[in-house]
């Protein structure tokens, strides 16, 4: 007989009712036979879809399986990734930074550029405008003299400052000297 979990379908139904009414009019069956041949024709009917409903039963648990392992895997990642966070926050900041040399961007440009020279050891640092013009240098060579250099658009040297073994000196080159008097209190 049919369960409250089979769904009986329309088809079903009608092919049971058919063959019923075809048995009975052709022989002359008693109610104990057709009931037989009635329970029969169903279980053929419906047996698949006590398969199908066995199947499904089997796809939920293993459904339920995954979805606690999805869980289980979940909490599992939020556990590390907390775990990564906290270690990552807790570590120390660098207070020293060792380069080679070192470009500072502006819009896609270099602005500031501090290196050191391979070829005689030199060390330096330039300032360069929007067009990527140096225009005040200073640097150190290996001897350990120095100077500063302020050029114009041309990267002409127009101020030069420096020392060296024979002394320091200011260079002024097509400029007027003009003197600016001291403030006074």
């Amino acid at each position: 007989m049919l369960t409250s979990t089979q769904q009986v379908r329309p088809r079903e139904i009608g092919l049971l009712d058919s063959a019923t009414k075809a048995l009975h009019k052709v022989s002359g069956y008693t109610a104990r036979v057709e009931l037989d041949l009635a329970r029969t024709l169903q279980h053929i009917l419906f047996a698949p879809n006590e398969r199908d409903l066995m199947h499904t039963e089997d796809r939920f648990a293993r459904l339920e399986l995954c979805v606690r392992r999805q869980r289980l895997g979940m909490i599992g990642m939020g556990v590390v990734f907390a775990g990564a966070m906290l270690l990552g926050m807790a570590q120390e900041t660098s207070k020293e930074l060792t380069l080679d040399s070192l470009t500072i961007m502006k819009d896609g440009k270099p602005r500031i550029v501090m290196g050191t020279n391979k070829d005689d050891g030199g060390v330096g640092f330039a300032m360069l405008d929007h067009k990527g013009v140096a225009r005040l240098a200073a640097g150190t060579d290996v001897k350990g003299d120095g100077g500063l250099v302020i050029m114009d658009d041309a990267e002409s040297p127009r101020v030069v400052m420096g020392s060296g073994p024979q002394g320091a000196g200011i260079l002024l080159i097509g400029a007027g000297m003009t003197e600016v008097p001291m403030p006074t209190k």
